[in-house]
């Protein structure tokens, strides 16, 4: 589970105009909340690092007094048997040097695009209108290559960026030169980086499954097929010749929606059966 903990609004903008639903902070919420979340984590088929059920938080620096709260929520947890809650906290709103200890978080991770404006150089804006333009090749090269810090931190990938549908009025950010081929590289990388931090410690993050409204992702399309769902799967080493799950192979055409969702959830299903068998195995 991830907390998007920002207001709803008739934007979807996360902004403070239009608002419908206010994102609220308070003891009593608090309380509420964690008594949700120990449901969740009692599930056994819930994510877990070194057996502690995992949590990222959105934007972790706006909730008032978070270490006293997450304190609070670690202890509830505990006395409820799920286990010590693992945290994470997403570097958002310029929080990427901020080490997540300092919040009583347990890690941070990426979130692409969040912190391109840091560290890639803007493209000149060729045409008219206002909108920032960064290369993704270049993004890509950039992030694979970032030094570890001194904590856990999650890495990112984007499978692309354009949220034109979202800014019509105000000013869409675009990663321009998207491609599989780079973005199979990067997440080939991303993955290299996560598992050099240790066992259990391999997680990977993609923005996004179905981020249609802002160009990032991978569930297929007219244009590319399911080319970005094969590169994840020969990134992860899951589409392997020795594969024995039975999985059907894959192909890159465009198909019918219907054609793409059956093979899809016939992938799905094989790919949690393997997921079982090797929690069985460890």
């Amino acid at each position: 589970l991830a907390w998007a903990n920002e207001n709803w609004t008739t934007r979807w903008d996360a902004g403070t105009e239009d608002v419908f639903i206010l994102q609220e902070y308070s003891e009593q919420d608090d309380a509420e909340h964690i008594q949700f979340l120990i449901r969740a984590w009692a599930d056994p088929r819930y994510i877990r690092i070194e057996n502690r059920p995992l949590f990222f938080i959105y934007r972790a620096y706006r909730i008032p007094n978070l270490d006293r709260v997450l304190e609070e929520w670690r202890r509830k947890a505990i006395e409820a048997g799920v286990g010590d809650p693992y945290f994470v906290k997403f570097d958002t709103g310029g929080t990427d040097g901020e080490p997540p200890g300092s919040l009583g978080c347990d890690a941070s991770a990426e979130f692409l695009p969040h912190g391109i404006f840091q560290l890639a150089a803007q493209r000149p804006n060729p045409n008219a209108g206002s909108f920032k333009s960064f290369d993704y090749g270049e993004a890509a090269e950039i992030y694979s290559a970032r030094s570890s810090p001194d904590w856990i931190r999650f890495p990112c990938v984007v499978a692309g960026w354009d949220n034109t549908p979202r800014q019509p009025n105000g000013e869409p950010f675009i990663l321009t030169g998207t491609s599989v081929d780079a973005y199979e590289q990067w997440l080939s990388t991303a993955i290299d980086r996560a598992a050099s931090q240790g066992p259990g410690r391999g997680i990977v993050l993609i923005n996004a499954w179905n981020e249609w409204a802002e160009g990032a992702h991978l569930e297929p399309d007219l244009e590319r097929g399911r080319s970005l769902l094969e590169a994840t799967a020969r990134a992860t080493g899951i589409d392997r010749p020795d594969r024995q799950d039975g999985a059907p192979p894959a192909s890159g055409s465009p198909s019918s929606l219907p054609e793409l969702y059956a093979d899809l959830y016939e992938r799905y299903v094989a790919l949690q059966q393997i997921h079982a068998r090797h929690l069985a195995k460890s």
